[in-house]
């Protein structure tokens, strides 16, 4: 592992830490030769931070955790939908508008571009995206992840959202920003 690498990880693990007030256990860290995953799981779902070295790209993902642990599948497992790209799930259930989440993920530079400094602020975009659908809308509430989503044909994405909208709602302290 490159000091660089390591720089990498352990930012994202630092920046995944609020976490643990929404109920969520201490990040893990799996690593092979060109990806490291950073997980945090609680009861239901875990997010999960792929950092991929080969591109120097990072991916947010969210998980669902079945009463036999994790699937075996990568996205599907059963047939059904296991694992969902974090851009994906809030654009899929409408959690956060296409103007906020185009503004708030800085466009990737070419791969020859990317370094460690891209990652760490790609890694950053990520998480005011995962805190403000964790603290979405003042209207509502503070704590909301957006219940207003609609379950009909999207249950596997409903559920994960419910899953993770009852966690939130379950601490009623807003977590502290850096």
């Amino acid at each position: 592992m490159t000091d660089k690498t390591k720089h990498v990880e352990e930012y994202a693990i630092k920046k995944l830490l609020f976490l643990d007030a929404y109920g969520f256990e201490r990040p893990t860290t799996n690593k092979d030769k060109w990806c490291t995953t950073i997980s945090c799981s609680s009861v239901d779902i875990s997010i999960e931070v792929e950092l991929d070295w080969r591109e120097l790209d990072v991916f947010v993902l969210l998980r669902a955790i079945q009463n036999d642990g994790f699937s075996g599948g990568y996205y599907v497992s059963g047939g059904k939908r296991c694992r969902i790209h974090l851009e994906k799930f809030l654009k899929d259930s409408c959690a956060i508008s296409e103007d906020v989440m185009r503004s708030s993920l800085r466009k990737q530079p070419p791969r020859s571009e990317r370094n460690e400094t891209t990652m760490k602020s790609h890694i950053d975009d990520y998480m005011w995206l995962l805190r403000r659908t964790a603290v979405a809308d003042p209207a509502i509430g503070p704590h909301v992840i957006l219940r207003s989503t609609q379950l009909a044909d999207r249950d596997e994405q409903a559920l994960l959202l419910i899953k993770l909208a009852d966690l939130v709602l379950q601490h009623r302290e807003e977590p502290g920003l850096d």
